[in-house]
């Protein structure tokens, strides 16, 4: 009996002293609250607005500090309507994701490309790393945190065109899914001859794609996306069509007898989503 009020006088001062940590930081702990299975510590700011919390080893004052100053630079955005934010305190990092009812940016809402909300991660500095669904696309946006404008047009750009956002920032990833859309319209044309206006439709929206993606991965340190040679990349495409063994250094040769000067990068480029082949 005397050892369990010895644990239970231990588990009390523990609980006390993580509320008075959490006070320390503007919390007050409301109790424990049960979502999805999992066990939370219901935190409240100075201005009532609740947090759910979990930790796996005890806060840190820095963790609760970063914590803090996190949530209330998120509150004060304009931009966001957020419904929840869960922290999740682990060894090596803190995770804080927000849970938005709208995210309104230049007049719409994003809300609905943001399927898993916005996750950040503190362990010395500030970073962020989510999905924002673009149509098809699954585009991956990371980086360190900065000021609220940065993070949003980020993810307009990802959901206006996935693709360019791609190619500056994951070029093969894009060229992967505009693989897998061509052999979708392979199997289509296949199956039923009588598609072929939607075959055509899609065929015309894979190639303004693959243009798109090639400006952004010729464009130089500086400058904006350079488009290739149009005349240049149908004749690269017409020569691997008749010879599908052709190699770069046999294109450039070709391309070099048709008249046509060309740079390794532009013909590394076509081989690379046109045809495929990275190096």
């Amino acid at each position: 009996m005397k050892k369990m009020l010895i644990v239970l006088a231990c588990a009390s001062l523990a609980s006390a002293l993580c509320a008075a940590d959490f006070a320390d930081f503007g919390y007050q702990n409301r109790g424990e609250k049960t979502i999805d299975g999992v066990s939370y510590t219901i935190l409240a700011n100075k201005d009532g607005n609740e947090l759910q919390f979990r930790s796996e080893p005890e806060p840190s004052a820095t963790r609760l500090k970063a914590l803090s100053e996190l949530e209330g630079t998120l509150r004060s955005w304009k931009s966001l309507d957020i419904a929840a934010i869960r922290a999740v305190n682990e060894s090596d990092r803190l995770i804080l994701t927000v849970v938005p009812r709208k995210v309104e940016y230049n007049g719409q809402d994003l809300v609905s490309a943001l399927p898993g909300g916005l996750v950040f991660y503190f362990v010395s500095a500030v970073e962020y790393d989510f999905r924002v669904k673009a149509g098809d696309y699954i585009v991956r946006i990371r980086g360190f945190f900065g000021p609220e404008g940065e993070l949003m047009g980020l993810v307009e750009s990802a959901l206006k065109d996935p693709v360019a956002y791609l190619a500056q920032r994951d070029p093969q990833y894009a060229i992967r899914r505009m693989a897998e859309f061509n052999a979708m319209i392979t199997d289509l044309q296949k199956a039923d001859a009588d598609q072929s206006a939607t075959v055509k439709a899609l065929r015309k929206a894979l190639e303004d794609s693959q243009n798109s993606l090639m400006a952004t991965m010729n464009k130089g340190f500086f400058g904006g996306p350079k488009p290739l040679n149009a005349a240049m990349v149908a004749k690269l495409v017409e020569l691997k069509a008749a010879s599908p063994a052709l190699d770069r250094k046999g294109a450039a040769a070709a391309l070099k007898a048709a008249g046509m000067n060309v740079s390794a990068k532009e013909i590394d480029i076509v081989f690379a989503v046109k045809f495929g082949e990275s190096q």
